[in-house]
């Protein structure tokens, strides 16, 4: 599936581009304001969301051993790591109680899937501690609230769970934010890396049974069931050779579909300009037009929109998906309101 940018569209640009791009739109107090001011582009992730993480410090003396042992077992410690990740991560480090100090993060338990934490300094970076898991990036709020689950590290997520009414008035707000909200977000595409075959091949000869077939063959020659033996290595190979090639042809096949790019109408700085689809970030407001692809999830702000949702819930009948109530003070949330949601 496509990333969740909750991108804003609108039936008609004219119907928002004043109150949207002019000096701000009116409020009821002072109290609403500053409560906008503060809204941040990224927040908490809510009690459903919550993904549950355990930090480790690398060890640079289990580092060593670590190498030390796979040259003295001739990479049969290496084998066996790739098989039990857990002996990878009890030898080269070691947990920590504090999230803030972990060079390493496993997410859910999954420990074949390490997540290394990245750090930068300097007083002009956005944030400076982050780790990625699974597309999903995840940063460090020195001045957010310490969570059981997660610590101070935050999923990167838009705020569009608010009232109705204050949507308006916050996509105001924003919209002089677009280079930040591209620095945070980064591009509208979920960019698949194609392993080399080589890597593919490994990976694959690498398996428990082919290495059974290895040690298999040794013996059946040891014991003079040559020809037995030959087959069994040009069967081997023939279809490892066949896994790797129809494996990386489906990747490459999920990489074109999941690199969608299309041309959109955006709303920036009070004028209607052409632009590709990856350029996208949360915020941004564009005209859907008859017949156009969406390449991300996108709220209803204004008019009507038949949606052919098929592919996504099986639903054959076209669903019809109406505007948000801008006037209401009801709060806003994609899942129960889907009605006014429109999937990419």
């Amino acid at each position: 599936t496509r990333p969740l940018v909750p991108v804003c569209v609108v039936e008609s640009m004219e119907q928002l581009q004043e109150p949207l791009l002019g000096d701000g739109a009116e409020s009821d107090g002072k109290e609403e304001d500053d409560e906008l001011d503060d809204q941040p582009v990224h927040h908490a992730a809510t009690a459903h969301s919550y993904e549950k993480l355990e930090g480790y410090k690398l060890s640079l003396l289990g580092q060593i051993l670590y190498a030390l042992l796979c040259v003295l077992t001739l990479g049969t410690l290496w084998l066996v790591s790739r098989w039990v990740p857990r002996f990878y991560r009890w030898i080269i480090c070691y947990p920590v109680p504090d999230l803030d100090e972990a060079d390493v993060i496993i997410v859910d338990g999954h420990v074949a899937e390490l997540a290394y934490v990245r750090r930068v300094g300097g007083p002009d970076v956005l944030y400076n501690q982050w780790f990625v898991w699974r597309y999903k990036k995840f940063i460090w709020h020195p001045n957010a609230p310490e969570l059981m689950e997660c610590g101070k590290y935050r999923p990167v997520k838009f705020p569009c769970e608010m009232e109705c009414n204050k949507l308006q008035p916050f996509l105001n707000r924003i919209q002089s934010q677009r280079p930040l909200r591209q620095q945070l977000f980064g591009k509208n595409l979920i960019d698949i890396d194609v392993p080399n075959p080589f890597t593919l091949l490994l990976d694959e000869m690498l398996n428990p049974f082919y290495i059974f077939q290895f040690f298999s063959v040794i013996l059946w020659y040891y014991e003079n069931y040559n020809v037995f033996a030959t087959a069994i290595i040009i069967i081997t190979t023939v279809s490892g050779v066949t896994t790797v090639y129809y494996t990386r042809k489906n990747i490459m096949a999920i990489r074109e579909m999941a690199r969608y790019v299309c041309e959109v109408s955006l709303l920036h700085d009070g004028q209607v300009i052409s632009t590709t689809s990856d350029r996208l970030v949360p915020g941004d407001i564009i005209q859907v037009t008859k017949g156009l692809a969406l390449p991300c999830d996108l709220i209803l702000l204004t008019g009507q929109a038949v949606m052919n949702e098929a592919m996504l819930t099986g639903e054959s009948v076209p669903v019809v998906k109406n505007g948000i109530p801008l006037h209401s003070s009801h709060v806003f949330a994609p899942t129960a309101d889907s009605k006014h949601v429109v999937l990419g």
